[in-house]
């Protein structure tokens, strides 16, 4: 990550997933982990934004 970038994280894929796609646009902008306690709704956003498990967590 660069200077220019700024890393973002998103808690609660469900709704958070809507916000996760309008930062992924913005210049500089870059989605560095999501986080959900339910797995199946992480794995959906997992694919959705191309995230390995590495960027992902079930805790917080």
């Amino acid at each position: 990550m660069s200077k220019e970038e700024l890393g973002f994280g998103i808690i609660g894929c469900r709704m958070g997933l809507s916000h996760a796609r309008g930062l992924k646009l913005c210049k500089g902008g870059k989605l560095v982990a999501l986080c959900d306690n339910k797995e199946e709704t992480l794995k959906n956003a997992m694919a959705s934004m191309d995230k390995t498990e590495e960027d992902c967590y079930t805790d917080y």
